[in-house]
């Protein structure tokens, strides 16, 4: 019974993710919110307090991402593919019509799936996905072409060569300026994932060794990444971690802000910048920070705690340095921090209290 009841409230979370996707669709639909940006938006757009790193909806999450342009090419290719799939089944035979039955049933069953989770995130799904698709749209292609009496598909292999007698064999000319075109255009590509990969890697390293209390160790690992991919907030944000770890409190704000400065619009970057200004007693900056925060992420209601603690330090600061104007000012906005808070609250339905 309550793994009944767990998989009906993990069911409604995922129809929730989709609505709040779908209103960050609405806000830039032609041009998204760019790779990652559900991570870095969804807090703003989110109903109740959640935390979620994907949509669990493929088709929403690269509408989010891409804008409306990037999810019509994304749904061209998969009408495609099941298009291909089904004139392949009715047009198979025998043993081979089984075949194509069950590579239109995998491609159906993943266009279905993806509305309620992230299959395609996984690597050996979507790669897997891609060759049946490309391979049966390659032998429907290749029974048009029999059609139209260019080729004999019972005498041709599967990469395409014609074995008629008498068929001329492509040139070598011809091959080698195909292959060395494929390999310029792939080339780019495997090198940069290395690229990425390597730069993961000294990232993931970083983490476990933090964790271990192996700061020195982390932190060589953690430049190398940086320096290696210099555009990620994750990054930024351990080398803040260990920069306050290590008393080092300039730096870690410098980290910080280098983190936000690269994810405008992270919640954790900003976090991240509230804990490295503290300890530097620039109040002022944390406070500007927090409320930051509060703003991107509406629904954390301990965000808007801290951000009322925080404004009410820094009044006791601006009274101890003798500046009662400026500690007026805080506890005002202290006030005003918690009766928004209050107000918030109680405009949030009793369901989503309880989710």
């Amino acid at each position: 019974m309550e793994k009944s009841r767990t998989s009906e409230v993990n069911v409604w979370h995922r129809l929730y993710y989709s609505r709040d996707a779908w209103q960050l669709v609405r806000q830039r639909p032609l041009t998204g919110w760019g790779g990652g940006g559900w991570q870095d938006a969804y807090r703003q757009q989110q109903s109740y307090l959640y935390h979620s790193k994907r949509v669990h909806n493929q088709y929403a999450e690269v509408a989010v991402e891409t804008g409306l342009p990037g999810l019509l090419v994304y749904l061209g290719v998969w009408g495609l593919f099941i298009l291909r799939a089904g004139q392949l089944y009715s047009r198979s035979r025998g043993e081979e019509k089984n075949v194509a039955g069950a590579a239109l049933g995998y491609l159906l069953f993943f266009a279905l799936h993806t509305t309620i989770d992230f299959d395609f995130s996984y690597l050996a799904v979507m790669s897997t996905v891609w060759a049946v698709g490309g391979a049966v749209s390659r032998q429907v292609q290749a029974w048009e072409r029999d059609d139209r009496g260019q080729i004999d598909t019972d005498k041709v292999c599967f990469f395409g060569q014609d074995t008629r007698e008498g068929a001329r064999p492509p040139s070598a000319p011809g091959r080698l300026v195909y292959q060395g075109g494929l390999a310029f255009l792939l080339l780019p590509v495997l090198v940069g994932s290395l690229w990425l990969g390597t730069a993961e890697w000294y990232y993931q390293g970083a983490v476990r060794r933090y964790m271990a209390g192996e700061q020195k160790a982390a932190q060589k690992m953690i430049l190398s990444a940086i320096a290696m991919y210099p555009l990620h907030s994750d990054y930024y944000q351990l080398a803040s971690k260990l920069a306050i770890a290590g008393g080092g409190t300039t730096a870690a704000l410098r980290w910080a802000r280098k983190a936000q400065e690269v994810a405008p619009r992270s919640v954790l970057a900003i976090e991240q910048i509230v804990q490295a200004a503290r300890p530097t007693g620039q109040v002022d900056v944390a406070v500007a920070a927090a409320r930051c925060y509060s703003q991107f992420f509406r629904c954390d209601i301990a965000g808007r705690n801290r951000l009322a603690r925080l404004q009410l330090d820094a009044a006791v600061q601006s009274l101890q340095q003798g500046d009662k104007q400026r500690a007026r000012q805080y506890v005002d906005d202290c006030r005003a921090t918690l009766e928004q808070t209050a107000s918030f609250w109680e405009q949030v339905p009793e369901k989503y209290r309880k989710m």
